[in-house]
């Protein structure tokens, strides 16, 4: 949005959201686990300067907001980073959702 937020706008029936039952629509996107693709080394490998592995690291992509929030690339960073659990495996994704209380 022009406010420099991304929030839920549906839920999809039947999906993934739906079925926890915890996101509610107008709750704002703060954060979500990403995999960053790193080098793994054993504990001798490592000193002996031998070869590592390729693998992944699992961490939390903060959502770009307020003076850092650019229209359309940071959705589109923030969605890379929700894919991005798959890319793994088959992990989970974490969000942390903020919900506002609204004055009636």
């Amino acid at each position: 949005t022009e406010t420099g937020e991304i929030f839920v706008a549906e839920i999809a029936r039947g999906s993934n959201a739906d079925a926890a039952g915890v996101a509610k629509v107008g709750d704002v996107l703060r954060a979500a686990s990403a995999m960053v693709p790193e080098m793994k080394y054993g504990q001798g490998n490592l000193l002996l300067g031998g070869n590592g592995r390729p693998g992944f690291r699992r961490v939390l992509y903060v959502v770009p907001n307020g003076e850092d929030y650019r229209p359309g690339a940071s959705f589109d960073q923030t969605i890379g980073a929700v894919v991005s659990n798959s890319r793994a495996g088959n992990f989970d994704v974490t969000l942390v959702l903020e919900r506002r209380l609204r004055e009636e």
